[in-house]
């Protein structure tokens, strides 16, 4: 049995994340195998940022991939991290550790901080409401402070829907930095 979470759209409902219970690590949507095969880039990636949680997939696998991994995940929706900890049976652990530790806050803020400067090899952008991409992660800044907090040789990957209004904004963003 698939469990799948949407995001209400009187148009098109969007899928933010999809989990098999009986084979946790095989996540079905095509957007996760691509962003999971982006981490193979990187030679034992030892600590990466996801911002934005949906079910859990990204940071999950990558754990599971690498053991020692340490993810930080920023989520600015309560109810999402309180569905994925209830149904999809996601369990944080302290920051610093390996692991996936969950910080309920803004990205935004998040990748501003001066702890977060130059500790990630790679730092996932997956965040998405129902209305598309918010308009606090338009900015030139925002892509900048992502880009900042990559180590040396780190990974920025974004998950783009084409289809999703504002997506060619995120493009234009991603290629100035």
């Amino acid at each position: 049995i698939l469990q799948m979470v949407f995001l209400a759209d009187e148009d098109v409902p969007l899928v933010q994340g999809m989990w098999d219970p009986k084979n946790p690590l095989d996540f079905k949507l095509e957007y996760c195998q691509q962003q999971i095969a982006a981490a193979m880039s990187i030679p034992r990636p030892t600590r990466v940022l996801v911002l934005g949680l949906g079910v859990g997939a990204i940071p999950r696998t990558l754990h599971a991939i690498y053991p020692s991994l340490a993810a930080d995940v920023v989520e600015i929706d309560k109810d999402v991290i309180d569905t994925c900890r209830s149904f999809f049976k996601l369990r944080d652990v302290q920051p610093g550790e390996s692991g996936v530790s969950v910080h309920h806050g803004d990205a935004t803020e998040f990748v501003k901080r001066d702890t977060s400067k130059a500790v990630y090899d790679i730092v996932y952008m997956d965040a998405y409401n129902e209305k598309g991409i918010p308009s606090s992660l338009l900015t030139q800044s925002f892509y900048e402070d992502m880009i900042s907090c990559l180590r040396p040789g780190g990974l920025l990957s974004i998950n783009l829907i084409e289809d999703v209004d504002d997506a060619d904004v995120v493009l234009d963003k991603a290629q100035v930095c």
